[in-house]
């Protein structure tokens, strides 16, 4: 289970830095910089990490690139 504590402290790392990000854009000048975008990005790439790690551990096919079932929606 070291991989997903890893993941995990991964996620809580960049839903933090998000955060703190979001709360300095707000109290400066109100409008979103390239760095918070960049923290919604790990954190997206975190989330991701996660999602995969769940669904490698309830053994589904994670080698998909697909994100859909129905061939007419990809």
């Amino acid at each position: 289970m070291d991989k997903a504590k890893k993941l995990f402290q991964n996620y809580v790392n960049a839903a933090t830095d998000l955060a703190e990000s979001v709360k300095r854009n707000i109290i400066e000048d109100g409008i979103i910089d390239d760095t918070t975008v960049n923290h919604l990005n790990d954190l997206m790439i975190a989330t991701n990490a996660l999602a995969k790690l769940n669904d490698e551990m309830l053994g589904f096919d994670t080698d998909d690139e697909e994100n859909e079932t129905d061939p007419g929606l990809n």
